[in-house]
């Protein structure tokens, strides 16, 4: 069946009037009594599930038992796999169909994992190939058990084929849904449920591949269940704007109805996964150079790419140290944008580490490697297992390009850190699955981490954030949004409201700077550029709807209404008519009608004259306009009611001219009655249709809404004793309740002594919803309101107090509990300079908070004028220093005299115990008086002790002075790797600068002469560094073994890598017999003794490989090796034993190898057919011993040591390109280990060989 794509024209569901669609379900009839095979067979399916999982079950099966379409949106680690297989099992009947597809090859095989653990009892087809697996993902088809195809005709015979499994299971990927569809049709049957996991990929243009799954012409299926942790909902494109047709997730014609939902919050607050922080970690340019200069040379072997890092690579390995140190991580995943960038990280995260102070780096041992999806198999475990149990009791770091992003199944980490901005944000969204996944090792909140590059002066800061340079930090704001709905209307809210909400997102984010960078001042203004990067600017229009109905008290202002600039009658305009056509986001719809917004509010003259019909009808019928109560018109609305509104608006002067002519030509008496006996008569009407007075305002039926209206109006003048007494009568005679709330409040009385008995005090969150239920927070927040008003009752007041009530808003009383204890430090200290270190404080709720942090966050508020007059007065009292940076100044000043004092001048030795803060101040003070930011008092000051603005010149002719001596001296400027000037600057370093800056034309020209003179060699020196490391490594290993004949196996020294080392000396040899090789190289191996021909080395490698096979012959009792994929040796050593052979059959073998060969009984004619007779021998034991090969995993070895798994693959394989003799692939089918499925030579029409 060829491909074929959507138009905006296909029918997505199943309709059997159809001629199409009832070719496709002939006789596929669903009732909604059929029972899957667990129903019967396996009743305990269930018993390891969680509760929200068992639910989701439940409410699959009610909505799909009959048929049709669905959605399951459950957030990332929640086990949707295993919902969807069990949902399947309860839904589809013995023998039936389930269709998987899944975007990657990688999940094709882990879904089948996941089946095999939990549901033996299936027959299994994959569909899918490797044609369009990218580099990096990170499983392909070689990881897939079962049989495999991408074509239809094969899944028509498979499909054909008798079976009594439980359940036929076909998973392929998206792309190869089409191929599924096929063989269906060709078969003449449909997929009893079709599953179609990460479904947001299917959302988005219908003309898109895999927008196929939605067509039943295309994929036929009685059921589908679509899967995302990420609902995609697309804004429709209006009629004349484009001709391609969007496919939302909101659409339920296409996607079904949401049968179960679990969101991200909810799995938080339910303990299943983790909660997070967004750390970003500051580093600036002054701290990436010094470590970059710092880095130690490379390690022996290492990838040239990885001898020093990049800048930005710099500057991220950095970050990590620190908030590894802050946070604890141990676990850490880092996502870069190609497998060579996710190589060079690790590589040097090592130097880089080295290079950072001890506190800025944590003190575990480091287990850094990269893993791509090229790897083997074992390598991966091996990596994996690294991440999930870090050797030595250290810490992991595992990078990667993308083949950890999507579905597959990872160790839990405790961070995630985005190197880089992606091209793709689906990426960075499943990238922070990853580190929201519970982690039971962890501390329960995972880490984002997001470095920054900062600019040298803090001062530039501000200006770098609004020029939009951190474009990863955007993108995992975006990729949370994604993930936490919670975070996302919190951030709508914030920006609608002019930033009032801001601490609910900085609650989110962990800001932290080097020192003398403000972390208040950029958290503030990292907040706004973030809410601005992650909402749209439709919000900015809806906060200034809200403020405009908060002042106007309606939501209508007029079409050419502007408020500060902003058009908002336009920005209404725009709404009504995205409504009409269906565009306008369901959010947004009801944020608007939040507002008491009503869409078809143009339409109030129509509605009027609608009623005037009525009005006009019952005229004609009885001959007047005084209708009784219960007289309706079309809208709901009681015609005596509205006459009475029509009269009022006549006394009060707003009744249009032409509306009031209307009504006088009905004989409309314009006297109006008491409009309490119309309330009443009102609540009568309702009182005799229903027999009760249970109104509801939030009813949908208008009527009832009003109805429930004059009942509150009639107890509110009740309580006044304002009611008149027959009316009172009335309403007491219909069953009224007079008091109504008094139930409702002692229900609050007692969630609130619950609350109280379990915390200790009544301070729950505004959403606190306890578990019976009950809205605590918002009722709490009601009491307040209603104390404020003086609308408590004394008993209800009391009740309150008994559980320490605290009757002011809760920010002001949190304040000043947090005030009172600033004051008892004030009180003990004498001062209220608090160490960032002092211990963390309790607030009313008896949570921990940073008194440190608080008094900065103060000054922080009053520079932005949000603290109160009464709140500075009392932090003045307290004695609080506003502006702390000013006070340092004369400890820092004092700090420099004695630097002065020590050396004589205000340079800094490299052996004085504050270097490197000395060298930071020095380099802040001379920043700020480049940008004339120093008083002149400062500058004065500084002068007098002697300092350098412009130390760079300084520098330089100390060091030519340096290099001149050492000309002088000993005749040549060449120095050894390690030399260092008295002023601590490294020479070698130093000069790589000149020839950098050279090579860039940056360098000056009299400077260049200047060098030249002294016999300066502008060559580059990086191979000069690499060979000394290499020939420190040959010293030691001489030292160690007595001779230089390196092999790569060789295990010591274990300071020396031998495999390096091996390859640098044969590179050496080449060199030598080329008349290539360095002088100085020649003349240092001489004196090591090294063997230019290399024959010392080959003998050892040939006798270290012989060795090995006489240590198989004496475990094993055979030299003959099997070749194994996951084995290198095995290869290796197949390939050495098929080499002897060969020297052997041509009389190149010397006389004393082949008497070491003999000596081990080699069968020089090895028997092929031999070894398929073994290699069957072996299965026969394990299925005799096992009753199948079903149990045969990944590593799984016979008591001989032979590698099962290994062999099965290689064979299945042989088998699936026609590599066998039919002999040899009936054994197998004999044995279980090939299905009897049609050779593919077979299916393509060919003879098989």
């Amino acid at each position: 069946m060829a491909q074929k794509t959507l138009q905006a024209s296909t029918r997505f569901s199943r309709d059997t009037d159809h001629p199409v669609q009832q070719a496709l379900f002939p006789a596929h009839e669903v009732s909604s009594k059929d029972t899957g095979p667990a129903a019967r067979a396996m009743p305990g399916i269930l018993a390891d599930a969680r509760d929200y999982q068992v639910r989701a079950v439940d409410d699959i099966q009610a909505g799909l038992a009959a048929g049709g379409r669905g959605q399951m949106r459950a957030a990332c680690g929640t086990g949707k796999t295993k919902m969807s297989l069990w949902a399947a099992l309860r839904l589809v009947p013995p023998g039936g169909i389930v269709a998987i597809v899944v975007p990657t090859v990688g999940l094709v095989a882990q879904t089948l994992a996941v089946w095999k653990q939990e549901h033996g009892d299936y027959d299994a087809l994959a569909v899918c190939s490797d044609t369009s697996i990218d580099e990096d993902y990170f499983a392909g088809t070689k990881d897939i058990l079962e049989p495999i195809t991408t074509n239809a005709d094969v899944v028509d015979t498979w499909l054909r084929l008798p079976s009594n499994a439980a359940i036929r299971l076909i998973v392929g990927t998206h792309v190869s849904a089409h191929v599924v569809g096929e063989g269906l049709q060709l078969a003449g049957v449909v997929a009893d449920l079709l599953l179609v996991d990460e479904a947001h990929r299917t959302a988005g243009r219908v003309d898109k591949h895999t927008a196929m799954v939605h067509d039943d012409e295309v994929l036929p299926a009685l059921r589908r269940l679509y899967m995302t942790a990420t609902p995609r909902v697309q804004a429709r494109r209006s009629p004349g704007e484009q001709d391609t047709a969007l496919v939302s997730m909101d659409d339920e014609e296409v996607f079904g109805k949401v049968l179960f939902s679990y969101p991200f919050s909810q799995a938080i607050a339910d303990g299943w996964l983790d909660d997070y922080r967004l750390a970003v970690i500051g580093v600036s340019q002054a701290e990436v150079l010094a470590v970059l200069r710092d880095a130690s040379p490379p390690r022996p072997g290492a990838a040239v790419s990885a001898e020093m890092p990049s800048e930005h690579t710099a500057m991220v390995q950095a970050a990590l140290a620190r908030a590894a140190v802050e946070f604890g991580l141990r676990r850490v995943i880092a996502f870069c944008p190609r497998i060579a960038t996710a190589r060079e990280f690790t590589d040097t995260l090592p130097a880089t580490l080295e290079s950072l102070a001890p506190h800025h780096r944590p003190s575990r041992p480091l287990h850094a490697e990269h893993i791509h999806g090229r790897m083997k198999q074992a390598h991966r475990n091996t990596v994996l297992a690294a991440l999930a149990d870090p050797p030595d009791d250290g810490w992991a770091v595992i990078s990667n390009a993308k083949c950890l992003s999507e579905g597959i199944d990872v160790p839990a980490v405790d961070c995630v850190v985005f190197t880089e901005a992606r091209q793709s944000v689906v990426d960075i969204v499943q990238g922070v699955g990853r580190a929201l996944r519970r982690n039971p090792d962890g501390t329960g909140v995972a880490t984002i981490l997001v470095p920054i590059l900062l600019p040298d002066d803090p001062g530039e800061v501000d200006e770098i954030l609004d020029a939009g340079r951190y474009d990863v930090l955007w993108q995992v704001i975006v990729a949370l949004r994604a993930h936490d709905e919670v975070f996302g209307s919190v951030l709508d809210r914030c920006r609608a409201d002019r930033f009032d909400g801001a601490d609910e997102v900085r609650a989110k984010i962990t800001v932290d700077l080097p020192g003398g960078y403000d972390n208040a001042r950029f958290l503030d203004h990292l907040t706004i550029r973030i809410v601005k990067s992650a909402t749209s600017q439709w919000w900015d229009g809806y906060g200034h709807l809200k403020r405009f109905h908060e002042s106007h008290g309606h939501p209508y202002p007029t079409v050419d209404h502007v408020v500060a600039g902003y058009k908002l009658g336009a920005w209404v305009g725009r709404c009504r008519q995205q409504y009409r056509q269906r565009r306008l986001a369901p959010d947004r719809v009801h944020a608007l009608l939040d507002l008491d917004f009503d869409f078809d509010f143009d339409r109030a003259q129509a509605a009027w004259m609608a009623r005037l019909a009525v009005a006009t009808s019952f005229h004609a019928a009885h001959g007047h306009l005084d209708p009784p109560s219960g007289v309706l018109m079309p809208d709901g609305t009681d015609l005596r009611a509205w006459l009475g509104v029509s009269r009022r608006a006549f006394h009060n002067g707003t009744l249009t001219a032409d509306r009031g002519s209307a009504l006088d030509k009905l004989g409309l008496d314009w006297s109006t009655p008491d409009p309490w006996d119309v309330l009443v008569d009102k609540i009568s009407a309702f009182h005799t249709e229903h027999g009760h007075l249970k109104a509801s305002k939030r009813d949908p039926d208008p009527r009832i809404a009003a109805v429930a209206t004059a009942l509150l109006r009639c107890r509110g003048r009740h309580r006044k004793g304002k009611l008149a007494a027959h009316l009172v009568s009335a309403l007491d005679s219909m069953g009224i309740v007079w008091e109504p709330n008094e139930e409702a409040q002692q229900a609050g009385i007692a969630a609130a002594e619950r609350y109280h008995a379990r915390v200790g005090h009544l301070l729950p969150e505004a959403d606190y919803v306890d578990e019976t239920g009950f809205a605590l927070g918002n009722w709490v927040h009601k009491q307040r309101q209603d104390h404020q008003k003086g609308k408590v009752p004394d008993r209800r007041r009391n009740a309150l107090d008994a559980l320490g009530m605290v009757w002011q808003q809760v920010f002001e009383a949190d304040w000043q509990h947090r005030i009172d204890i600033a004051a008892r430090f004030r009180t003990h200290h004498g001062h209220l300079r608090v160490p960032p270190k002092h211990p963390p404080c309790l607030d009313l709720r008896g949570q921990e908070w940073d008194l440190h942090k608080w008094i900065n966050r103060q000054r922080a508020f009053r520079r932005a004028n949000r603290l109160s007059e009464e709140q500075i007065a009392a932090l003045d009292a307290l004695g609080i220093d506003w502006a702390p940076l000013d006070s340092r100044w004369e400890t820092k000043l004092s700090a420099l005299r004695a630097l002065h004092a020590r050396h004589g001048s205000l340079t800094p030795c490299v052996d004085d115990e504050n270097y490197t803060q000395m060298c930071n101040l020095l380099a802040n003070l001379r920043s700020a008086y480049r940008a004339d930011k120093l008083d002149a008092s400062r500058v004065e000051a500084l002068e007098e002790l002697g300092i350098v603005w412009d130390p760079s010149e300084t520098s330089w002719r100390n060091m030519i002075a340096f290099l001149r001596d050492c000309r002088d001296r000993h005749g040549t400027i060449t120095v050894p790797w390690d030399t260092v000037t008295p002023a601590g600057v490294r020479v070698h370093s130093w000069m790589s600068s000149q020839r950098r800056l050279r090579r860039d034309g940056k360098l000056p020209q009299e400077r260049v002469c200047v060098l030249e003179e002294l016999g300066m060699q502008w060559a580059e020196q990086a191979h000069m560094r690499r060979a000394i490391a290499y020939l420190a490594d040959a010293e030691r290993y001489r030292a160690h073994h007595g001779h230089l004949d390196v092999l790569a196996t060789d295990t010591q020294p274990a300071d020396v890598n031998t495999k390096a080392l091996s390859k640098w000396l044969d590179w050496q040899r080449e060199c030598h017999h080329n008349s290539t090789a360095s002088v100085e190289h020649v003349a240092a191996l001489n004196q090591l003794g090294i063997d230019w021909t290399g024959e010392r080395v080959k003998e050892r490698h040939w006798l270290y490989t012989y060795e090995i096979v006489r240590q198989r012959l004496a475990t094993t009792g055979t030299v003959d090796v099997t070749p194994d994929d996951d084995d290198p040796d095995s290869a290796r050593l197949a390939t050495w034993l098929k080499k002897q052979r060969s020297l052997k059959a041509y009389g190149r073998l010397a006389p004393d190898r082949q008497a070491l060969l003999d000596a081990l009984n080699i069968d020089w004619t090895p028997d092929i057919r031999g070894t398929w007779t073994r290699a069957i021998e072996e299965v026969n034991a394990y299925v005799r011993q096992h009753g199948s090969i079903a149990s045969v995993r990944n590593g799984t070895r016979t008591d001989t040591g032979f590698d099962l798994h290994a062999w099965l693959r290689r064979t299945r394989n042989k088998a699936a390109r026609g590599d066998l003799y039919p002999s040899q692939v009936e054994e197998l089918v004999q044995l279980g280990v090939l299905s009897p499925t049609p050779h593919p030579a077979e299916s393509r029409g060919e003879s098989p060989q």
